[in-house]
């Protein structure tokens, strides 16, 4: 439905929520689309959901059967190069336009050819049908002339009914309103000539307005969509802005941004939610009333300075989301990243830190209110609170059996608790000041904490009796972390400085330097190869165990829309099958980066007011996040392979 300068984003889905996410986590596609020959550059669901159609570079166009991800029939006809597929309301008929200047029907269950629509003024490069669908409209142009018009043909006859003009560039995008009464139609004008779109009158094709969109798209229209409700108009161009306009007046109302020209863009049925895709091969969702950011999805990496995601589509049930970007090939997603989170109220200050048991039934906070809370993940409800603690709880961890539950307090203390009844089993103390964290080895036999005394402890959680004091930290000891083999014991220091120790001896192995701030967060990965820590520098460093070489430094991409606000990370958490790490921080963005290349792929605003910390189920289909401002415990569901 789209040209190689553009790709119309299409929502043909059903439901109340527009949803972009990734599986696990982890922003890795759960199938794909394989045949074409060509890059993919425009792609459309049949209303029932049960097909997916797609354009290529290659002349074709393909009929594929969704949930068996298999070929079904090749549209071949076209001599030029397909730029725009539509399917008709009722899924009977396709629609592909080319760059040989045509439009040709087909029949969707057969595949054959119906008709040709010929005398276009330049390749066909964006399509949409009345909502009736016995009317098709057809934007074309003359790249060279500078001049671009839109040809109206009725369905059933394949006869021209109009050819509206006087458009000053080539036609990119299109947009039939809801009622089917407006037609819009965005053009590149490919010279400094302001960017601006059309509006005609369907039924008289008397042209209403000419709408002037330099001051937010610059000189080029890419892509349109039209809000469910059909008083506004959502519009992508050449620079990062989106641009909402208000329907009865043309006036935009509402911006919304990402990180460069957005090649596509979409409104979710119920009208809440925007999203866009960018030539960087970003998914970017945002809040439609407030604006606010929920998610940038990596979906295709960009190169050669070349839009790498031409067009995404959602499945008309919201549970699949297709893309298609510099590849011969349809990439599928399962959809829940933009769902909006759930708030779990009950702390009456900050949340300092979130836990989930292993069975994924019980989850755990701590607050800055002195309590701990255990929720009922089914109900959404707090099971117990367990209070004891003279001071804020600074962490929470369930110990492998779940059995119990481990606090960690500024009131110099660590309590373990009967997870089931509720209660204090034993109290650890040893440490002169506030204890800032507390981890158990994967057997659950010993507890290691941190504490601003500037040492760590290591403890026999059968019987609460202190093993070791590890000191050598210059400042504060503020996150640790025990070894997957339980032979290692890694802490993070405000002294900026990660140290090594052997759990078995106390004795000091290796001291890792190269933070330039305060370090905060600390987690070996699954395999205890590597290490990766988080600091105030808004780095997270990846180290190797063995050695204390620094492997890789990851940096938070900011893309243009964002503003400079810091990053100082507080929480990192491998997922469960060890392929992505998650940061999270006081920007109050969740961020992911995948292990075998530590390529950033998803980033998740979550709340203006900063993380505390985070915590991932073992079956990788729930994130939960403490809030430091706004008092609750949020949790999203996820999907895993």
């Amino acid at each position: 439905m789209r040209s190689t300068l553009q790709r119309c984003l299409l929502l043909l889905m059903t439901g109340t929520m527009v949803a972009v996410g990734s599986v696990a986590a982890r922003a890795q596609p759960v199938g794909a689309f394989k045949g074409h020959k060509g890059n993919v550059v425009a792609l459309a669901f049949s209303p029932d959901g049960k097909l997916l159609v797609t354009a290529s570079q290659d002349m074709t166009a393909k009929i594929w059967d969704v949930a068996r991800q298999m070929e079904l029939k090749t549209l071949a006809g076209h001599k030029g190069k397909l730029n725009a597929v539509v399917i008709s309301p009722d899924g009977k008929t396709i629609a592909t336009g080319s760059d040989d200047r045509t439009v040709k029907l087909w029949d969707a269950t057969t595949g054959k050819e119906i008709a040709t629509l010929a005398d276009h003024l330049g390749p066909v490069s964006s399509l949409a049908f009345t909502p009736d669908g016995k009317t098709l409209a057809a934007g074309s142009g003359d790249r060279m002339a500078k001049t671009g018009q839109v040809k109206l043909w009725d369905v059933a006859s394949a006869k021209e009914l109009a050819t509206l003009t006087d458009i000053r560039g080539f036609v990119t995008c299109l947009a039939i309103a809801p009622d089917g009464k407006t037609l819009c139609a965005g053009y590149a004008t490919i010279t400094e000539q302001p960017a601006e779109f059309k509006v005609w009158d369907l039924a008289s094709r008397q042209l209403r307005a000419t709408v002037d969109t330099s001051r937010v798209h610059y000189n080029a229209m890419l892509d349109m969509k039209f809000f469910p409700d059909g008083k506004s108009l959502l519009t992508s161009g050449g620079r990062a802005e989106i641009g909402r306009w208000d329907v009865a007046t043309w006036k935009y109302t509402k911006l919304y941004g990402n990180g460069g020209p957005n090649h596509a863009v979409a409104v979710s049925p119920d009208g809440k939610v925007v999203g866009a895709a960018t030539g960087a091969g970003w998914i970017g969702l945002w809040d439609a009333e407030t604006g606010a950011e929920r998610t940038m999805l990596r979906a295709h990496p960009g190169g050669s300075g070349l839009p790498s995601l031409y067009t995404i589509a959602f499945s008309p049930d919201g549970r699949l989301l297709a893309t298609s970007g510099l590849r011969a090939e349809v990439s599928l997603w399962h959809s829940s990243m933009a769902q909006p989170w759930a708030a779990l109220e009950g702390h009456s200050g900050p949340v300092l830190s979130v836990a989930i048991a292993g069975d994924g039934k019980t989850l755990a906070s701590g607050g800055a209110d002195k309590t701990i809370k255990l929720w009922n993940r089914q109900m959404n409800q707090i099971r117990k609170t367990l209070e004891g603690h003279e001071g804020p709880i600074t962490r929470v961890v369930f110990a492998p059996d779940d059995a119990t539950l481990a606090s960690a307090s500024t009131d110099k203390t660590v309590k373990l608790w009967d997870v089931a009844e509720g209660k204090p089993v034993r109290t650890l103390t040893g440490h002169a000041a506030a204890v800032t964290a507390v981890a158990y080895a994967r057997t659950g036999k010993v507890l290691a904490t941190a504490s601003e005394d500037r040492t760590a402890k290591l403890w026999d959680a059968a019987n609460g009796r202190e093993l070791a004091t590890l000191e050598g930290h210059a400042e504060k000891v503020n996150d640790v972390a025990l070894s997957p083999d339980e032979q290692t014991v890694a802490t993070a220091g405000q002294d900026k400085a990660v140290k090594l120790w052997e759990r078995a001896t106390g004795k000091l192995r290796a001291t890792l330097e190269g933070h330039t701030g305060p370090v905060r967060a600390i987690a070996f990965a699954r395999d205890g190869k590597t290490l990766a820590t988080g600091s105030d520098d808004e780095t997270v460093r990846i180290w190797e165990t063995e050695t204390g070489k620094l492997l890789q430094t990851l940096n938070r991409k900011r893309l243009s829309h964002q503003k400079s606000y810091p990053f100082a990370v507080t929480a990192l958490t491998y997922a469960p099958d060890g392929q992505s790490l998650l940061a999270t921080g006081t920007g109050g963005e969740v961020r992911w980066w995948r292990t075998s290349d530590y390529e950033e792929i998803l980033v998740v605003k979550v709340r203006p007011g900063g993380i505390s910390s985070a915590a991932l189920a073992s079956d990788g289909k729930l994130l939960i996040t403490g809030g430091v401002s706004d008092h609750t415990v949020q949790l999203r569901p996820l999907f895993a392979r």
